[in-house]
């Protein structure tokens, strides 16, 4: 449940540093960062994912 106080989001760091996950969750906040290796497997996954959902959405023809 995100809202203004509380969310959760990454970032995929494009100079190959890897993914930055931020939690904001009050009175916490963290930011993680995930190794290139391990990045680069998430964000492979992340990516198959988004296009499995996109193409699920998309009414059939």
């Amino acid at each position: 449940m995100a809202s203004k106080n509380n969310s959760l989001y990454w970032e995929v760091d494009i100079s190959g540093k890897g993914i930055v996950l931020h939690i904001n969750q009050e009175p916490m906040r963290v930011s993680i960062s995930l190794p290139v290796y391990l990045a680069k497997e998430l964000g492979e996954a992340l990516v198959v994912n988004a296009e499995v959902v996109k193409a699920r959405r998309e009414p059939l023809r």
